[in-house]
């Protein structure tokens, strides 16, 4: 009950908008660099197979050729393949510094956690800028998104900021406000593609990667200005009631890496008040794990299909998409959120979301034209409540003191499955592009399933043991 109090009571010294203005202008310019890698990586592939635009926007369509589908393949796999390498650089250093870091902002703050990433991608944008300006052979690009990747990326950055919301909320209100975060990551998203495909279109991509290099700096001066953001982690220390300090040995001692890494493994201990805690966290963990697999690429290689024949996307009409893709979930999960949560228990709502996501998977492999492709990402309004229904059950599961390392396995999990996503994706396009290209999208439907079946089963068991 003294827990609550303090928690009510830290979190009532914090204005409504906290993390979110962060959240937003961070997402905005990684989202914008992860199209622009798409784009510029397919152009360039293009190039080096002598096919040039056909027009000032950078359109790649090709002629009427009885050999036009045979190149057009060829780019195609060659660009996944390419991807597919650069997200392998970008989101295998997370595995190891998202756990690291994220443990240790339990004591060195949120804040600390959020402006790492945020580093490390204002860098990678300068050297983005760099080797644009000096057409380097874009294989080098995968050196760019290792470097991006060591201040553990987008994964670490979602992490730090989620946990900050854990730290200042609680019960009911703790779930409103992770929808209106995963809103925000897409709102963010929407408009960097809006944003970007105009500027694309009218600047290049030079000037775009200028814009994601000074969004990402301005993420980080909001960080560290003083008054702008409060860390949540020292005030809940001052607000928690504790009388019995620690020693400086023992303070000491458990900011070290070693036993921030060993308190790990303590989340899915058993305990005697919550017998089955332990059982639930580890179903909660593996539904958010593969949401992410089978999401984090599926924009992107959408965005692929839809770059060749017979769609031959130009930027803007790209943009529109990944906008679309963007700003219907967004608007999804924010009234969904609100109004399911109103009638239907978390474990009901995820079985919603991946119903939502089975139907933009199928749309996608059955739409004819652009028109079609666009009204999918609709279909899919739903699916990204999965996100925040789960990062909420999880910080309900464990403790206080616990969210920092929990939200670290989250992000950890969210880099695996970045990993494992493009891998798995562009892989099979790449290997069905010749015969036939909606395969993927068909793969991703039926393994939607498999949280499906998750989720009733854990609401099944929840009702039996009650």
């Amino acid at each position: 009950m003294s827990s609550q109090k303090g928690t009510a009571h830290s979190a009532g010294q914090y204005r409504r908008v906290t993390v979110e203005p962060v959240l937003l202008l961070g997402t905005f310019a990684l989202s914008m660099v992860v199209t622009l890698r798409t784009q510029y990586t397919n152009l360039r592939v293009a190039e080096s197979h002598n096919v040039t635009s056909s027009t000032n926007q950078n359109v790649i369509c090709y002629p009427n050729e009885s050999d036009s589908t045979s190149i057009n393949d060829e780019i195609q796999s060659e660009t996944s393949l390419l991807i597919t390498y650069m997200s392998v650089a970008e989101f295998l250093p997370p595995l190891f510094v998202s756990m690291i870091v994220g443990s240790w902002s339990e004591s060195h703050g949120r804040k600390f956690a959020m402006v790492i990433p945020s580093v490390a991608f204002v860098v990678a944008c300068a050297l983005y800028l760099i080797f644009v300006y000096m057409e380097a052979p874009v294989y080098y690009l995968i050196g760019v998104n290792f470097i991006q990747g060591l201040g553990g990326d987008v994964g670490l950055f979602q992490a730090a900021c989620f946990a900050y919301m854990a730290d200042i909320t609680h019960n009911k209100p703790r779930m409103f406000r992770m929808v209106i975060l995963e809103t925000t990551i897409y709102a963010g998203s929407g408009l960097s593609q809006v944003c970007l495909e105009y500027l694309l279109k009218s600047k290049g991509y030079k000037a775009s990667f200028w814009l994601a290099f000074a969004v990402g700096l301005s993420t980080i001066i909001w960080i560290i200005t003083p008054g702008l953001l409060k860390e949540s982690i020292h005030n809940r220390m001052e607000n928690s009631g504790t009388l019995n300090l620690p020693s400086d040995e023992d303070c000491k001692s458990q900011t070290t890496v070693l036993y921030k890494l060993q308190q790990i493994p303590k989340l899915f201990t058993k305990r005697e008040n919550e017998p089955r805690r332990q059982f639930r966290l580890i179903v909660i963990l593996t539904i958010f794990f593969l949401f992410v697999v089978l999401w984090t690429s599926f924009v992107s290689l959408v965005a692929l299909y839809g770059l060749g024949q017979p769609f031959c996307w130009a930027p803007v009409t790209l943009g529109y998409y990944t906008a679309a893709g963007a700003i219907f979930p967004g608007l999804g999960m924010l009234i969904g959120g609100k109004l399911l949560g109103l009638c239907l228990s978390k474990l009901w709502i995820i079985q919603i979301s991946f119903i939502s996501s089975v139907t933009q998977a199928m749309l996608t492999a059955v739409a004819p034209n652009t028109l079609c492709l666009l009204l999918s990402t609709a279909g899919g309004s739903l699916r990204t409540l999965a996100a925040p229904m789960t990062k909420t059950l999880t910080a309900d599961l464990v403790s206080e003191n616990e969210q920092g390392i929990a939200f670290a396995t989250i992000a950890c999990l969210q880099s695996i499955g970045g990993l494992i996503s493009p891998l798995l994706l562009y892989s099979i396009y790449s290997a069905t592009t010749s015969l036939l290209p909606q395969f993927t999208f068909y793969f991703v439907a039926s393994m939607c399933l498999i949280p499906m079946g998750l989720t009733r089963y854990t609401s099944l068991k929840y009702v039996l043991s009650h």
